[in-house]
């Protein structure tokens, strides 16, 4: 006789989370979306058909699906210098991708950090933390990135740094606004009462039940911070050549848009669907996230 082996609660729960994401098409589609992307741009290095920064004048501005005996087949055409579209679309991926998450990361942590330390805290430290806070944000971002960057200078480094400077903020009064939620919950006085400093308190009874809306927070925060990156670029005020990014292809391009606006669409394309895509799996993440809107999500409608 077989004995049928009931699966465990870890699989039961991937079961779940799989079945909800399919039957997600939206989400589904945006993460599909989101891995094609992601994969082009870590392995563009292999995968792009060509050399992004390779000039050929004799196919500039080629229109998408384009043969050519010269320079072979361009799915998405050529831009005013005969470099493959696609191509140089991947490699700017790179870049993007990588100001999008780092900057998210770097001003994630500290403004997660200042959050915990003025929920805790409470008193003068949090009135002093909290004011800074409010001071920065009555301030729109773009324009603080921009009077910081004219003074720094353009550069992928710098872009980082000033969209952590700018960014921080948010996870500071999203963090602090949830310690002050749990603060006064039983579990938070017993570790008190069982001597355990603020710092153990913090890191072992506030900071684990924060993280799951943190990181919902940041999966948003990517995209506003890789368009941010894309406004900065295409300003002029980002990334500069030789190196690209989604928003200089788009700098680059609007000059031809009338003559070659594949040069500018694609990129343009690229950027807004990546947005929408992320957007989408906030969304999802959200309803998993929260047990009474997965429940309803997950046996709603049943079949």
């Amino acid at each position: 006789m077989t004995e049928i082996t009931q699966p465990r609660p870890a699989a039961q729960r991937v079961a779940l989370f799989r079945r909800a994401l399919f039957r997600d098409i939206p989400s589904f589609l945006a993460l599909m979306f989101i891995i094609v992307v992601a994969t082009g741009s870590i392995f563009a290095q292999w995968l792009a058909p060509y050399d992004p920064s390779a000039i050929n004048i004799a196919a500039r501005h080629l229109p998408p699906f384009s043969i050519v005996p010269e320079s072979g087949f361009h799915l998405l055409g050529t831009d005013n210098l005969g470099r493959d579209v696609l191509s140089r679309v991947m490699y700017a991926g790179q870049i993007s991708l990588f100001v999008g998450l780092l900057g998210v990361l770097v001003s994630g942590v500290f403004g997660t950090i200042i959050g915990l330390w003025a929920g805790y805290a409470r008193g003068r430290t949090e009135g002093i933390l909290m004011r800074i806070v409010d001071l920065q944000m009555s301030v729109p971002f773009l324009l603080l990135a921009m009077i910081v960057l004219f003074t720094l200078g353009p550069g992928v480094t710098n872009v980082i740094i000033v969209l952590a400077l700018v960014r921080w903020p948010v996870y500071a009064r999203i963090s602090r606004s949830l310690v002050l939620d749990i603060g006064s919950a039983p579990f938070i006085d017993f570790s008190k009462m069982q001597g355990a400093s603020g710092l153990r308190v913090v890191m072992t009874s506030i900071l684990p039940n924060i993280i799951s809306p943190m990181a919902v927070i940041a999966t948003l925060e990517v995209a506003r911070v890789i368009l941010a990156e894309s406004t900065l670029s295409f300003l002029g005020l980002g990334v500069q050549a030789p190196e690209t990014s989604w928003g200089l292809m788009v700098a680059q391009g609007r000059q031809y848009i009338t003559t070659a606006p594949w040069t500018i669409y694609v990129p343009g394309a690229t950027i807004f669907l990546v947005g929408l895509s992320i957007t989408f799996l906030v969304g999802w993440i959200r309803n998993m996230s929260d047990p009474l809107l997965r429940m309803k999500w997950l046996y709603q409608n049943r079949p």
